[in-house]
């Protein structure tokens, strides 16, 4: 699954780095109840879009999101700067998260 490998990700970097780094969960459970409680067990306080929101379809559309899990790193503005980032933090190690981090801020 890639959500817990995102989460140690996420929990690797230093605070300096995760406060420069958003993750904004977009849930695709069947549920309202199924989405909450897998945010309250699983999730790290990440922003997420609510179950059932209408702008969910919008997103999947604009970022091409054909498969789940999906992740992608996207600045500020909405641009896509990096399609791989799922390998990346999939085959990340202890201490790697750091060095994935640094080649993502090369991007923005």
């Amino acid at each position: 699954m890639l959500t817990p490998k995102l989460k140690k990700f996420y929990e690797e970097l230093g605070e300096a780095d995760r406060s420069n780094l958003e993750v904004v969960w977009v849930s695709r459970d069947k549920e309202a109840a199924d989405q909450l409680d897998y945010y309250e067990k699983a999730m790290p306080p990440w922003c997420y879009i609510p179950f059932g929101d209408p702008n969910i379809a919008g997103l999947l559309e604009k970022y091409g999101v054909k498969v789940i899990p999906a992740l992608k790193l996207v600045n500020d503005e909405g641009k896509v700067l990096s399609e791989t980032v799922r390998g990346e933090v999939e085959g990340c190690v202890k201490d790697d998260a750091t060095r994935c981090y640094k080649k993502w801020k090369e991007l923005y």
